[in-house]
């Protein structure tokens, strides 16, 4: 670290002499003024006051009052002053705070309506993907069935080219008969006939006989290969139907299934056999069941429907479900279902149930439908018998019976994937979808 030292200075450094300047003299006057015998430029000289100090303190006071009043004048025009600018600015800043007002009121106007526009787009877009996923679930189940047609056309064509190559054979075969037996007739006299039972020509005519009636045989032969070979098809769609119910066993979801007659009427089928079914140990259930099945009654009514027409199918199923009631046994309502008649009626009951439901909640269900009128479509695919049922009347019918439902469908070997009808509701039944097809299934209660 470096050490700063102070320089030495001389006793004879002129920068040690002090200089002092001769002041100024001032002198204060307290007497009259006499000639001045001492003239100096350098003494500053005091005006002496002549006036009475009564007067002079007088014209202070006034003095002062008025420039106090003065200064307050000029104060209060100041403050006016900055309040008419503060007035005028307040003024300008409402005048702004009104244009915003009314711009802001506009853009919320114009706000609301784009809301509400945006809004109705959503909707249409929301009824647009309902329509179109329905579009897309009917193409498909239509692609399937084509597919299906397409491949039993293809089973049949390859066993009409075999047997037209199994034909073409026989007919190779039979040519060098044929042109035998023309070269006969060829050698033949014109009157060989005339011959009788001695003519060579019987023998050919009973080995011809023959033939024929070995041909008729083989044809009844091929039929019943035909009926074999069907019965075969029959027999390995049933092993696909129990190679189902295996997956489902292995699965351990559901116990047992039921199969329902394929007619296509067999949703309304099982719907109704499997919710009675459901209720037969539940007294209460089954009399709200009843019930709500008698006061469908007005549903049917405020669509229209004639009470003639549908009186005997409502009366035969109430009867149905009292003799449920009574008899309390799934061997009794087994029974009634298998009756041709009575069955049949409880379906008829309920097409007509679901159509009347479709059309009351019209608002709901026509953007479901692409027929141009609602009533046409359910008398047409609804009321009438054998229609297979779709997922609109699915809807409309358990929201009328107020049943949930959960659909198992199994397509081709992707598993099975369930619908719950309607949505967010807890399922009593279950039903087992495939090829257009519903089967009853029943849950594993361990």
């Amino acid at each position: 670290m470096e050490i700063l030292t102070l320089p030495f200075i001389k006793p004879d450094d002129p920068r040690l002499t002090l200089k002092v300047e001769n002041r100024m003299r001032n002198i204060f006057v307290t007497q009259l003024e006499e000639p001045r015998e001492d003239e100096n430029e350098n003494i500053k000289y005091i005006p002496v006051i002549n006036e009475a100090s009564s007067k002079i303190l007088q014209t202070g006071v006034n003095t002062l009052q008025k420039t106090l009043v003065l200064k307050r004048e000029v104060e209060v025009e100041d403050i006016n002053r900055q309040l008419t600018t503060k007035r005028q600015e307040f003024a300008n800043r409402m005048e702004a705070l009104a244009r915003r007002k009314a711009e802001f009121e506009l853009k919320q106007k114009l706000t609301k309506e784009r809301a509400l526009k945006f809004d109705k787009f959503l909707q249409d877009n929301e009824s647009k993907r309902r329509r179109a996923l329905r579009n897309y679930q009917m193409e498909r189940k239509h692609n399937e069935l084509k597919e299906k047609e397409i491949q039993d056309l293809l089973q049949e064509l390859e066993k009409l080219q075999v047997r037209q190559q199994h034909l073409k054979k026989k007919v190779v075969k039979n040519k060098m008969h044929e042109d035998y037996l023309l070269k006969i007739i060829d050698h033949l006299p014109e009157n060989y006939l005339e011959y009788g039972a001695d003519s060579l020509v019987m023998p050919i005519i009973r080995r011809h006989e023959t033939l024929a009636v070995t041909n008729e045989a083989l044809v009844r032969q091929l039929s019943s290969l035909s009926e074999e070979l069907e019965k075969s098809q029959h027999k390995l769609e049933s092993l696909h139907q129990e190679h189902d119910t295996n997956k489902l066993d292995i699965s351990q979801r559901y116990a047992s299934i039921r199969r329902i007659k394929g007619d296509g009427n067999c949703f309304y089928r099982a719907l109704s056999f499997g919710h009675l079914e459901s209720l037969l140990e539940n007294a209460r259930g089954l009399q709200f069941f009843k019930e709500t099945l008698q006061q469908s009654r007005s549903e049917l009514l405020s669509a229209g429907f004639d009470e003639n027409r549908f009186t005997d199918l409502l009366n035969t199923f109430v009867c149905v479900i009292e003799q449920t009631q009574e008899g309390g046994q799934g061997s009794t309502l087994l029974n009634l279902f298998n009756d041709q008649t009575t069955s049949d009626a409880i379906v008829h009951y309920l097409r007509l149930l679901t159509s009347a439901y479709i059309q009351n909640h019209a608002d709901f269900f026509q953007h479901f439908v692409e027929a141009p009128n609602l009533k046409d479509y359910c008398n047409q695919e609804v009321e009438a018998m054998a229609m297979e049922c779709d997922h609109l009347e699915i809807l409309a019918l358990s929201q009328a019976l107020g049943v949930g439902i959960k659909i198992e469908c199994m397509e081709g070997n992707s598993g099975l994937n369930h619908h719950i009808i309607p949505e967010g509701t807890q399922p009593t039944l279950h039903f087992l979808y495939k090829t257009s097809h519903y089967d009853i299934l029943y849950e594993n209660k361990q």
